[in-house]
């Protein structure tokens, strides 16, 4: 059973990813044609900036980067877990240094010495996940996208718990004392103390956070709900704090005190770099404007966009947060991936119209000022260990997956799942690196059910579309089931896990 290097109707394929990466086939001048060695986009011919012009050097076959080292993160994982408990115990340290031993053998003493190590542990779980969320250029780098996105959620159910028993251990005791409920317990105990009840308020807005980082929660929520819940971990966190020091006989002086102002300094500063300070940087960094808008399919466009510095603005497979500063579409930033490899000329991004805000993507005028922020992920060319590597895009996926494709050495294969020819683009591109670079491609096409499109993406398909797959490097990029799927194909074919590359939006 083969498959074919043209688009082909009858082929298996999942339906196009509904992630943030989006898809169009690049315009092409009437100065380009298929084959030619030249396969990027013609530049604007009137740029939007005053920076210089500079001329395109003559085509020519530029050679792929040499594979990388692997990149060893152990260490610096290693470091950063380390770190993490040591913050642990410190915290708990607060209390075993203010207390006595004794205590502990008296069940009332030792019911409110519980509520003090509760109270420590959820507050340092807070702060470390602030730290996590605060997108720090150098815990990207330390952790990766994927596995740093992955602790927050790992975090999220022991934080919920341990708010909650430290709830627990402060509102029995007094409703058993009292002889009352504990609902009504906690109603006197929200009424008496304004910080208690900033403190339960704080409770459950965690709870909500936490029940959204549930998988199958997270995926029926809008993405403005999401947005806004995500931003409620920093009204926990300011609610959280007047508790913490109001009430906490443990923080209000002595090592304690000086010990958690270190602690919430840190954060902030965190979050201030992160969220504010360096993205400022960038932004005055690269100035950019949209160039132009081209439409390449009833639903997707083409943005360009011009500025300063672009040919270190970051990597092919890398995504960014932009936000178009015009009407509609400046109140949220977008994640969007590169759809091509920036260099000093111009960026592209591609974006689906799909919805009445994602339409006013077509009507963006040249010189609309652009912020962005990135970058962000380790989906590179210079992840690659071996001299082959294997490109599979699903739907939208080919975004970032074309960027790839032109840093990618000779004898690779791209695998380009679509769902029938009509949704099928990029195709002159690919063709014009199928000549500077010897790139394969393989269209896989059909309904899903089609019995040939399923065999495309088992082990037996994997090995005919791909020559001794063990020895390539795999670049992953579609809808998160079907990704997690041939991963796990993947693995069992023998690809060893440092080859096999996933986007960090799918997981």
């Amino acid at each position: 059973m083969g498959f074919h290097h043209a688009p082909r109707v009858g082929l298996f394929g999942e339906p196009p990813a509904t992630g943030q990466h989006r898809v169009a086939e690049a315009p092409t001048s009437g100065r380009h044609r298929v084959g030619e060695p030249n396969v990027r986009p013609h530049r604007p011919r009137v740029p939007v900036t005053s920076t210089p012009r500079a001329k395109r050097r003559a085509p020519a076959a530029p050679a792929a980067p040499a594979p990388s080292r692997p990149v060893n993160r152990a260490g610096d994982r290693i470091l950063l877990v380390l770190l993490f408990w040591a913050t642990l115990a410190g915290s708990v340290a607060v209390w075993w240094l203010r207390s006595d031993p004794a205590d502990l053998l008296d069940p009332d003493l030792r019911l409110g010495a519980l509520a003090r190590v509760t109270g420590l542990v959820t507050g340092q779980l807070l702060l470390t996940q602030v730290v996590l969320a605060s997108r720090m250029a150098w815990l990207e780098n330390s952790v990766g996208s994927r596995d740093l996105l992955r602790w927050r959620h790992g975090l999220g159910l022991p934080l919920l718990l341990v708010t909650l028993a430290h709830a627990a251990v402060i509102v029995v005791p007094r409703a058993t004392a009292q002889g009352v409920d504990v609902v009504a317990a906690g109603k006197g105990l929200i009424g008496a103390d304004d910080d208690l009840r900033n403190a339960f308020v704080a409770a459950g807005l965690l709870a909500v956070i936490a029940l959204t980082a549930i998988r199958v929660v997270r995926r029926c929520l809008p993405y403005g709900v999401r947005l806004l819940l995500h931003r409620g971990t920093y009204a926990v966190l300011l609610l959280g704090f007047g508790h913490q020091f109001a009430g906490g006989a443990d923080v209000r002086e002595g090592y304690g005190y000086w010990y958690w102002v270190g602690l919430y300094a840190t954060a902030l500063a965190c979050l201030v770099w992160g969220r504010f300070i360096a993205p400022i940087w960038f932004n005055l960094r690269h100035r950019l404007r949209v160039s132009h808008v081209r439409t390449e399919s009833p639903d997707t466009v083409s943005i360009y966009l011009t500025g300063r510095r672009l040919d270190r603005f970051g990597q092919a497979g890398q995504h960014f947060r932009w936000r178009f500063l015009t009407g509609g579409l400046w109140r949220h930033a977008r994640p969007l991936s590169l759809s091509a490899p920036p260099d000093e000329q111009w960026l592209r991004i591609t974006v689906r119209v799909v919805g009445r805000r994602a339409a006013r993507f077509k009507s963006l005028r040249a010189g609309t000022r652009v912020w962005a922020y990135g970058p962000g992920g380790d989906f590179t060319p210079d992840r690659r260990v071996r001299d082959r590597a294997l490109l599979v895009a699903v739907g939208d996926g080919i975004a970032p997956i074309r960027a790839l494709a032109e840093k990618m050495p000779p004898d690779t294969v791209l695998v380009y799942r679509a769902r029938d020819t009509r949704d099928v683009i990029f195709d002159r591109e690919l063709q014009g690196l199928k000549v500077q670079r010897g790139l394969t491609v393989r269209y896989v096409t059909g309904g899903r059910k089609d019995r040939e499109p399923r065999y495309a993406f088992s082990a037996d398909g994997l090995r005919d579309l791909a020559p001794r797959l063990p020895e390539r490097d795999v670049y992953l990029c579609g809808p998160p089931k079907l990704i997690r799927r041939l991963v796990r194909t993947l693995r069992r074919l023998g690809v060893p896990r440092r080859q096999i590359h996933v986007d960090p939006f799918e997981n």
